[in-house]
């Protein structure tokens, strides 16, 4: 797994790059460097274990015509071939989305980074999937393919996902932000017999193969499944903050939001809940900046959460 995966830790990978700058470590003789293997047939595999895992005449039944776009080669490949067994028309293109959509009618659209771990989502009208929806819709798709109706989240994702997990007698796991905290989780689950979660997390070829069985099943549009998802209005703002005021800033709305009635959580950063909503202030671990995330009964509410605690932080730093 690579280095945002969940069996390497943060403080480890940095340990990893220092030894590698100071060039601390033995070099391999060449007699003990193994021979490469190249395993052709992986993509073969791989397709076939996703064609197992959704309901293939279901999603033939539907006849979906989906448009793609992608520079990556093998992922190109790797789709063409899993679309065809899927029998799913289709165009792949290293075109623009929105462009392409002028020129044809689909039952959806995505971009998929070289590596196809990244998706970008478009419904069958070209409108882009709002990245704050993509937590929620992996979530529900998650709820309904694991046998422990457990579902992993970020503490930043909206309560929508609460809402939804409830309805299905479902269970929410919030972790820290970080994809390592994250997919940490996921893997406990996955080792716990979880069905099938894990490439969801960090697979946009798999998560895409399930959303066509999900409208498919459903007999939706993905815009009319997207609208099955409950409202919320939430907001996100990077503030800056020198490294040597974060601590500063951090004890001080600790200590003042303890003083009001709001209830606080120090879970990661500092989440203050609010009567209509909450304010999550997460300083980040890389950057000389901190985070706002905002969740509001509407999205105006949402915005001044977010204004209010950007004040506070300004103020907190001149102080």
């Amino acid at each position: 797994m690579d280095k945002d995966g969940g069996n390497i830790s943060p403080s480890d990978e940095r340990q990893i790059e220092s030894l590698y700058m100071r060039e601390d470590f033995q070099n391999a003789s060449y007699d003990n460097i193994p021979e490469i293997h190249n395993l052709l047939s992986v993509p073969l595999f791989y397709t076939k274990n996703l064609i197992n895992s959704v309901d293939v005449d279901v999603i033939k039944r539907n006849g979906f015509n989906i448009l793609v776009s992608t520079k990556g080669k093998v992922i190109s490949s790797v789709i063409k071939s899993l679309l065809l067994d899927l029998g799913c028309e289709f165009r792949i293109t290293e075109g623009d989305i929105v462009t392409e959509f002028k020129h044809g009618s689909y039952a959806l659209g995505c971009r998929i980074d070289p590596n196809g771990e990244e998706m970008e989502l478009y419904d069958e009208n070209g409108r882009l999937v709002d990245k704050d929806c993509f937590p929620v819709l992996r979530g529900l798709i998650c709820l309904k393919n694991a046998g422990t109706k457990e579902v992993v989240v970020p503490y930043t994702a909206p309560g929508a996902i609460t809402t939804i997990a409830e309805s299905m007698k479902g269970k929410v796991i919030r972790t820290k932000s970080n994809q390592h905290a994250l997919m940490s989780e996921v893997l406990k689950r996955e080792n716990r017999g979880a069905n099938r979660i894990l490439p969801l997390y960090c697979d946009a070829i798999a998560l895409l193969v399930k959303i066509l069985e999900v409208i498919a099943v459903e007999q939706k549009s993905l815009s009319e499944y997207i609208k099955s998802i409950p409202d919320f209005y939430i907001k996100e703002k990077v503030i800056e903050c020198p490294w040597e005021d974060k601590g500063k800033v951090m004890r001080w709305l600790i200590q003042e939001e303890s003083k009001g009635k709001n209830a606080v959580e120090l879970f990661e950063g500092i989440k203050i809940r609010h009567e209509n909503g909450w304010a999550l202030i997460l300083p980040d671990s890389e950057e000389a900046v901190c985070r706002i995330y905002s969740e509001g009964m509407s999205e105006e509410y949402a915005e001044e959460l977010t204004r209010f605690y950007e004040e506070k932080i300004k103020w907190a730093r001149e102080q």
